[in-house]
């Protein structure tokens, strides 16, 4: 099993075999030089065929812009074993702040239940986003529901959310067939 930091590119990438992860943001490189943001990477990957999913890291040594990035994983315990099955089975997302409570598939419909956010990106292999909403003004969202009936040609969804601050957070893919 190999994490991949989002510093190589896609060409380098694509050859390497086993990877179960890509950096999708490293907060201290995004603090320190505005280069920790590693969606097109990981939007490119995907679309390449990849099968990965996404982490945040703080990835701060110092007391320095701390907490800044973070992956929260679902497991049943707090130990070693179930904290590999849970990565293994991509049971974990990404998050620079807003917090996702629940991500399933219910009737052709890929739902999210989350912490108040501004903006819903859904996104799969196609240029650009398959569907973005927008909160009106002191509005936000905390549930959502996107219908893929029509859309089973695409391989794969995942949602990034945005809150009222600018802060993400992203689901790994949720893909329509396993292979």
């Amino acid at each position: 099993m190999y994490f991949i930091i989002h510093t190589e590119t896609v060409e380098d990438i694509l050859p390497i075999e086993n990877i179960i992860a890509l950096e999708i943001y490293n907060h201290i490189c995004e603090y320190k030089t505005n280069s920790g943001d590693a969606r097109t990477h990981y939007d490119m990957l995907l679309k390449h065929g990849k099968r990965l999913y996404c982490v945040a890291t703080d990835d701060n040594h110092t007391v320095e812009s701390s907490c800044g990035g973070w992956t929260m994983i679902k497991a049943k315990n707090l130990t070693y074993e179930e904290i590999i099955s849970a990565i293994e089975q991509g049971h974990f997302y990404a998050s620079t702040g807003p917090e996702i409570y629940e991500y399933y598939v219910l009737d052709d419909k890929l739902c999210i239940e989350c912490s108040p956010v501004k903006k819903i990106h859904v996104k799969s292999n196609t240029i650009g986003h398959v569907q973005s909403i927008m909160a009106g003004e002191n509005e936000y969202f905390t549930h959502y529901e996107f219908d893929f009936s029509n859309l089973k040609d695409l391989p794969y969804f995942r949602f990034e959310i945005v809150d009222d601050r600018g802060k993400q957070a992203f689901t790994n893919p949720y893909y329509l067939q396993n292979t």
